[in-house]
């Protein structure tokens, strides 16, 4: 007989499950990652077009459109086991209608490191892979605790933008967030009331970040965007050393990514220019 695993996800919605899962649809980049991490890709029936990671792989899967406009009846007509959906990357109304239709959606929405490794492990349960999913886990916890141990007394006030014409700037509640914290740093707007918002260039400054981060994606940053800001903040510390690119994926992709994206992004945002 089959065996079932009952658990409920961020929405608070009951998922119930019988294993093993054999077909997944993913509508998040970084869940398509991680279900190739724990050895089990060939099981994914459909994904985004979003979902580029592993590039080597992904190419043979379905794209049953975006995260924003997802292919609901294509989605519908592959009856997969499960499928698989973040609530800030997908829009509720989708993620109701795949349940209305008869799915079973499994919905997350980690803020840190160690609540995207709380979701490896419901992963590794789902797939039947809890031993590939420990070595995620375990890397993770040791890194943080490695990263916490090394934290300056003073840590450095963190700016991130995501876009540029407007200015956006990470605010509260973010897995972006959850990074930086991580890495020793501090969100200058980690108390703001939204998610991610406009900032102005006199924002920027009476922000007056020591570190100032670029990432690359969703909005590409190159070092024309370093001397454009760089410019535009003349006087500031950030000016002097403190504007950064990084790697976007690193930083927003939460799963399998983070251990690795934990050792790549070690010195981003922990320590201010001198």
């Amino acid at each position: 007989m089959p065996d079932t695993l009952v658990t409920r996800d961020i929405t608070g919605a009951e998922v119930s499950l019988r294993l093993p899962l054999r077909t997944i649809v993913s509508l998040v980049p970084s869940i398509t990652e991680t279900i190739f991490s724990l050895g089990a890709g060939e099981r994914l029936v459909g994904r985004t077009r979003y979902c580029i990671e592993p590039k080597d792989r992904v190419q043979g899967i379905e794209r049953v459109g975006g995260t924003k406009d997802p292919a609901i009846g294509r989605i519908l007509e592959l009856k997969p086991d499960i499928v698989l959906a973040n609530r800030e990357e997908n829009r509720r109304e989708d993620i109701e209608t795949l349940r209305a239709g008869g799915l079973q959606v499994y919905v997350t929405e980690p803020q840190s490191p160690a609540e995207a490794m709380a979701d490896v492990e419901i992963y590794g349960r789902m797939l039947e892979k809890t031993a590939e999913a420990a070595v995620f886990v375990s890397r993770t916890h040791r890194l943080l605790n490695e990263l916490k141990s090394q934290r300056q007394v003073r840590a450095p006030r963190v700016v991130c933008l995501i876009w540029r014409e407007p200015w956006m700037a990470v605010g509260r509640d973010t897995y972006i967030g959850g990074m930086i914290r991580a890495l020793g740093g501090v969100n200058v707007f980690e108390n703001a009331t939204e998610r991610y918002f406009e900032i102005s260039a006199d924002g920027l400054r009476e922000a007056n970040p020591d570190i100032l981060l670029l990432p690359s994606e969703p909005y590409h940053f190159r070092e024309r965007h370093v001397a454009e800001l760089r410019e535009m903040l003349v006087g500031l510390l950030c000016a002097h050393g403190g504007i950064r690119l990084c790697n976007g994926e690193d930083l927003s992709w939460f799963g399998a990514r983070t251990p690795d994206a934990l050792e790549r992004l070690r010195d981003v945002a922990s320590r201010a220019p001198a």
